[in-house]
């Protein structure tokens, strides 16, 4: 093409066979929610000043994905329903905090078995509670939907991905134990 072309494309358009996602209204740690995911179900996207960028062949599953994201937490059997007492019991907060330090060893120590079957006592323990006083919905549905995804990679993943998603957890978890 001449350079002196016009050029129909605006300046931020996307490449051809490339879609970008706005997320520059997602809460942090919704759009750490949904790398996780998209890297679990091993799409290739880009994250770049709160804009995501896929391929246009994986935009049926992104959207599917963007649109179910949070509704994993019910069928992962979590419970939602919240605490009638209005205050978080010493058990909440000690379930919490043992989530929190086994996500952090996890950070460190992705491939040791022990470390692994600590942690998925700890999110056995979150897992039967209810919403812990303080806590918004959605916070606690990204925390245990999180833990339990985490769980399942223990299975099969690398230790690199492991470390790496037990410290977007415990990220996570840092602001409430």
């Amino acid at each position: 093409m001449p350079d002196d072309a016009p050029n129909d494309a605006p300046d931020d358009a996307p490449e051809e066979g490339k879609v970008v996602y706005d997320l520059s209204e997602w809460e942090p740690d919704q759009v750490d929610t949904l790398e996780w995911a998209l890297g679990r179900e091993g799409v290739v996207a880009f994250l770049r000043d709160r804009e995501l960028t896929i391929r246009d062949e994986d935009e049926a599953r992104v959207d599917h994905l963007i649109d179910h994201l949070f509704d994993a937490v019910d069928a992962e059997g979590m419970e939602l329903a919240s605490d009638d007492s209005g205050d978080a019991g010493t058990g909440d907060m000690d379930a919490l905090g043992d989530l929190f330090v086994a996500a952090d060893r996890l950070t460190h120590r992705g491939d040791d078995r022990i470390v692994c079957a600590e942690f998925e006592e700890a999110v056995e323990a979150v897992a039967g509670r209810s919403l812990p006083y303080g806590f918004e919905d959605g916070v606690w549905a990204r925390i245990t939907t999180m833990a339990s995804w985490l769980v399942d990679e223990l299975d099969g993943a690398g230790p690199e991905l492991i470390e790496e998603h037990a410290g977007k957890l415990r990220d996570l978890l840092r602001q409430y134990v």
